[in-house]
């Protein structure tokens, strides 16, 4: 690829060929070129040239979430938003933070926390994990139960298109959406309709203190009936994950971890209520200490992509202690060591192993199939990308995305091939 036009826009030392580019492979696919913008000006016009020329190209944020997806039918231009790692607007009075998509999660707490607020978001890899990637990928961990997820918390965002100019979207304001809500569209798309330049959250004051909870369970239908409890309360928890199987757990097989935000009173009655309705379950409940419950909490947003084969059961909340319990027997009849965790309440289970093959996929598949979930696989051995679609079979929903895509991207340039079906 020659990448003189390139280097005039960005300058040389931020266009980079040939193996140095191989850090940004996709899918184990070398790009052509991985070029560097640091200006949203910047930015259109290398996708105004890539359109010209007929390039197809990838943004490119953390790499946090690069493994999910197809392997693309051509890669010659992969997009790094590394340097455009700007605060352009914070207003805490509003509460609202605007951020370039090169920002790091972690750039984003630390900002917030100066003035005593948080954005409850907490993908993996927080010191890597880009605003960008996470917007476009609808990252998000454990504190999805009480505080849902990327869709729920952006309210504007601006995106260069394939013609090179910049649409903007929803506004700087909590109170904002008239018409089309742009900003979930794009939120979750995989950089297939367009590159996010700026991001506008809106942000909440930081909770008085964290109170956590462990919850030991001998077998999955007792933990399913915590969890109705927990659904049924007036409990207000931000975070319940369950693990298991858990080998030589003497307690029980699995596990529910719970972490409540509030002032220390309304902690000291949740845990206490908790308790007692594990209690009255045959459950066993333990208060953890903070710096424990903190650990574990980072350990747990973690395990979802510690593995090489990574299996997404989305479900139901009612279904989902079912499924992790099948999916671990699934993964043990395999003859790997199973690993489990799932969102408890929003109603998704990873199913993790240190192998994968084309047909523990398909059996873990063939669950999700047969209980009307769905299933993704956000991590395969490199034998296995490629030859195993990620995503899976695409119902009716197809014609509303391929539509979507034609419109906003008829040249297909952005991501090809990367995206559900294949968009």
């Amino acid at each position: 690829m020659d990448t003189a036009e390139l280097e005039r826009i960005v300058g040389v030392e931020n266009v980079v060929a040939g193996a140095a580019a191989g850090e940004y492979a996709v899918s184990g696919v070398l790009p052509g070129a991985v070029v560097v913008p640091s200006t949203r000006d910047e930015a259109a016009a290398v996708i105004r040239l890539a359109a010209e020329r007929g390039w197809s190209l990838v943004p490119y944020g953390g790499g946090t979430q690069m493994p999910l997806g197809r392997r693309s039918s051509r890669l010659d231009l992969v997009l790094s938003t590394r340097r455009m790692d700007q605060v352009v607007d914070y207003q805490p009075d509003d509460m609202t933070i605007t951020v370039e998509p090169g920002v790091t999660m972690a750039e984003v707490a630390a900002t917030l926390a100066t003035r005593g607020q948080f954005l409850p978001l907490d993908p993996p890899a927080a010191s890597r994990a880009t605003v960008g990637g996470t917007v476009a990928s609808a990252a998000f961990g454990p504190w999805c139960a009480g505080h849902g997820t990327p869709r729920d918390w952006v309210i504007g965002c601006r995106v260069v298109g394939i013609d090179g100019k910049e649409v903007r979207a929803g506004g700087l304001v909590v109170k904002n959406v008239a018409g089309y809500d742009l900003p979930k569209l794009y939120t979750g798309s995989f950089g297939t309709l367009g590159l996010l330049t700026e991001i506008t959250f809106k942000v909440m004051p930081v909770p008085g203190v964290a109170g956590y909870c462990s919850v030991a369970c001998a077998t999955p239908e007792q933990a399913e009936q915590v969890i109705a409890g927990i659904r049924n309360s007036d409990l207000l928890p931000s975070v319940v994950e369950l693990s298991g199987p858990l080998a030589g757990d003497g307690d029980g097989p699995w596990r529910l971890f719970v972490q409540f935000l509030h002032v220390p009173e309304a902690i000291d009655w949740q845990i206490n209520y908790l308790t007692s309705l594990a209690q009255g379950l045959g459950a066993r409940a333990a208060r953890l200490s903070e710096n424990d419950g903190a650990a574990l909490l980072e350990n747990l947003r973690e395990t979802p992509h510690a593995l090489p084969f990574v299996a997404r059961i989305g479900t139901v909340s009612s279904k989902v202690t079912e499924l992790a319990a099948r999916a671990a027997a699934i993964i043990q009849q395999a003859g790997h060591v199973p690993v489990v965790q799932a969102h408890a309440v929003y109603g998704r289970v990873y199913a993790l192993a240190p192998e994968g093959s084309p047909a523990l996929a398909e059996s873990l598949r063939g669950l999700a199939k047969a209980a009307g979930a769905s299933c993704v696989f956000p991590r395969l051995p490199e034998a296995l990308v490629g030859e195993l679609d990620p995503w899976g079979e695409v119902g009716p929903e197809r014609r509303l995305l391929e539509g979507i895509k034609r419109t906003l991207d008829p040249q297909g340039v952005f991501s090809p091939g990367r995206f559900v079906g294949g968009l």
